[in-house]
C-alpha cells in the first residue's frame, strides 16, 4: 500500500481494508453515490470483489452455517497470504461501507466483531490482535469510524430511520468530511430506483446504472428487519472471540 515515487517501486507489500487503504475504497463508493460515474462503481465493484476472494475469512454465511466468524484480515499483495495478526480501528468503516453496497449480512456481522471488541476494552484498540485476543497498540484517538458504521446499520434497521428517508440530505465520510447525497436518492425510495423481480433486479434498470444499494431485494427476512439481526449463537462465538467470556 505504499509505492516510491521516485522509482514506481511498492515498498509496502500489506493489502488489507484498514490504515493506508480504507479511503480508497470509501471515495469510489461515495464519489459513485455522489456524482454517479459508473467507472467509480465499477472499480468499487472490482475491489469489493478482490477483497471477498482474499482478504475474507471464516464461514461462508454471516448468520447460518459451521465454521469461524467473517474476518478481514491483512494479507500479502502479491501472494494473498497473511502477512499479520492484527486488525486496527480503521477498519470499522468497513461495515458501513458495505451497508452502502448492499451487502448487509456480512456488515452485520463484520459490525459485531467491532462491537464486541468495544464492550470488552470500552473502545476500540488502535490495533486489535485476533490472535493472541489483545490489543498490540493501545491508544484510542476518538476515531469516527466505528460510528460511522453503527449510524448506516441503525438507519437501515429502524423503522422510522430508513435509509432513504428524504431529511438524509448528506453523508458523512470517515475523516469527518461532509457531502450532500444525489438528488436522486433524497427524493425517491429506493424501490423506485432499483425495483426488484422475484428477488432480483430488473433488467432494465441493471442496464441503466449499476446499483450501489440492493438491500430490499429479498437481503433480510421481514421477521429479523427490525429485530437484532445476529442470531444469539453467533453472537456468542463473537463475544468469545474476543474473550468477552
Amino acid at each position: 500500500n505504499v509505492v516510491n515515487i521516485q522509482t514506481g517501486q511498492w515498498v509496502g507489500k500489506q493489502s488489507g481494508v484498514g490504515a493506508g487503504m480504507d479511503s480508497f475504497y470509501e471515495y469510489l463508493l461515495k464519489s459513485y453515490i455522489l456524482f454517479g460515474e459508473k467507472e467509480d462503481y465499477r472499480m468499487f465493484q472490482a475491489a469489493y470483489d478482490s477483497i471477498q476472494s482474499h482478504m475474507r475469512r471464516g464461514r461462508e454465511s454471516c448468520n447460518e452455517g459451521e465454521g469461524d466468524p467473517p474476518l478481514y484480515v491483512n494479507v500479502n499483495m502479491f501472494s494473498g497470504q497473511i502477512m499479520n495478526t492484527w486488525i486496527d480501528s480503521l477498519q470499522a468503516f468497513f461495515p458501513g461501507l458495505q451497508v452502502l453496497s448492499g451487502d448487509v449480512e456480512n456488515a452485520i456481522c463484520l459490525h459485531a466483531f467491532y462491537y464486541a471488541i468495544w464492550r470488552r476494552f470500552g473502545a476500540l484498540p488502535e490495533r486489535y490482535n485476533w490472535q493472541q485476543q489483545a490489543p498490540d497498540v493501545l491508544f484510542y484517538p476518538l476515531r469516527p469510524e466505528m460510528v460511522e458504521s453503527t449510524y448506516l446499520l441503525y438507519q437501515l434497521f429502524d423503522e422510522d430511520n430508513p435509509l432513504h428517508a428524504s431529511e438524509n440530505k448528506y453523508i458523512f465520510t470517515t475523516e469527518g468530511h461532509i457531502v450532500p447525497i444525489d438528488q436522486r436518492f433524497r427524493e425517491k425510495q429506493w424501490e423506485d430506483l432499483f425495483p426488484c423481480e422475484d428477488g432480483v433486479l430488473a433488467e432494465k434498470v441493471l442496464e441503466k446504472d449499476p446499483p450501489t444499494n440492493t438491500s430490499n431485494c429479498d437481503r433480510i427476512p421481514d421477521a429479523r428487519r427490525f429485530a437484532l439481526p445476529l442470531k444469539s449463537v453467533y453472537m456468542r462465538q463473537i463475544d468469545h472471540m474476543v474473550g468477552l467470556f
